[in-house]
């Protein structure tokens, strides 16, 4: 008995070209999709780790305690998602998307650290 596969919109994955084809056709799209996740996401942790340094007048130790616990949170969620994107775009032999995902996930700390040098 033989089961009909109709294609999806990233389309249905043939006994022919099989899953390392799949990914080699897709590459391109995949790539893009991770590039706006990635900037996005670089974004919010940078936002989270600045806010978290904001205090009205002195910071007391609770406060000094609870931004450097949202700093080290952002980066640790920086980093695993970083190192995460790379093992698995590297195992679905996708290099289009491991490169994209590395330049966006260092763009927006990029950005962050030429506008602080330009402006001190």
């Amino acid at each position: 008995m033989r089961l009909a596969v109709s294609r999806g919109s990233l389309g249905a994955m043939s006994a022919s070209t099989g899953l390392w084809g799949w990914t080699k056709e897709y590459d391109g799209p995949v790539a893009i999709l991770v590039a706006v996740g990635d900037l996005i996401l670089s974004g919010l942790l940078l936002w989270m780790t600045i806010v978290s340094g904001i205090t009205f007048g002195a910071p007391n130790a609770a406060e000094q305690a609870d931004a450097q616990r949202a700093q080290d949170t952002a980066q640790t969620i920086w980093g695993v998602w970083l190192a995460a994107g790379l093992l698995i775009a590297a195992g679905l032999r996708m290099p289009r998307t491991a490169m994209v995902h590395l330049t966006a996930m260092l763009a927006v700390p990029g950005a962050f650290v030429v506008y602080v040098a330009a402006h001190s």
